[in-house]
């Protein structure tokens, strides 16, 4: 289950030069169903749809054929290449949230870009509420629009957590986000790692103060 909001779905479009469905919806959700029993998989689908028109999802579309698919998916498939080439992107952060949280997550995220005036795109995966949020560059490539989103990253970070979310789903802390590990770790789990650190690092040889100070 994958969601893309607007803003990237037509920067895609735009990206690859193919019509994509339903341009004008605020957020697409794209489902992929399989398995060995034709006859189920239709069922399953279908049921799908019928679960999102009760939720109020503006329309349903069901891509039967091969090549339907094969054009959906290339559009999440290229997402990122065309956030890249179209519009510049500042930063990407992945951010997971429990899938409960992920609309509060949009909304908190619009409010802040919207105070911020920081141009952004969200697309990620619905299944596991890693949601890759893209704060874009559309034509401002100085310190002001950087400082903005610097501003706007800590915002964001903040309230992941505060939704019971972590600042990283899937790419990792590194080097970028140590600044941020204390907001979204318990004090004692980074005590923990420094002791594990300390164990096979007695020397502290490997990468000195990169991630962890040790003293």
């Amino acid at each position: 289950m994958e969601l893309i909001d607007h803003k990237a779905m037509a920067i895609t479009e735009k990206y690859l030069d193919k019509p994509l469905p339903f341009p004008n919806a605020p957020v697409s959700m794209m489902v992929r169903v399989d398995g060995f029993d034709g006859d189920v998989v239709s069922s399953e689908y279908e049921r799908i749809g019928e679960i999102m028109l009760e939720s109020g999802a503006d329309d349903v579309l069901v891509a039967e054929e091969e090549s339907e698919r094969e054009r959906l998916w290339e559009a999440r498939s290229s997402v990122h290449d065309a956030l890249a080439h179209v519009a510049g992107i500042v930063s990407n952060e992945d951010v997971v949230v429990p899938r409960s949280a992920i609309s509060a997550l949009l909304a908190g995220l619009r409010s802040i870009c919207g105070r911020l005036d920081v141009p952004y795109t969200a697309f990620g995966h619905l299944g596991d509420g890693n949601i890759h949020v893209n704060f874009l560059k559309e034509g401002r490539d100085d310190e002001a629009i950087r400082s903005a989103v610097r501003l706007a990253i800590g915002e964001l970070f903040e309230l992941v957590v505060s939704l019971g979310g972590k600042i990283s789903g899937e790419h990792g802390i590194g080097v970028t986000k140590r600044a941020y590990l204390q907001r979204s770790v318990d004090p004692a789990y980074i005590e923990f790692m420094k002791g594990l650190k300390k164990m096979l690092d007695p020397g502290n040889i490997l990468n000195p103060g990169k991630i962890l100070d040790i003293g």
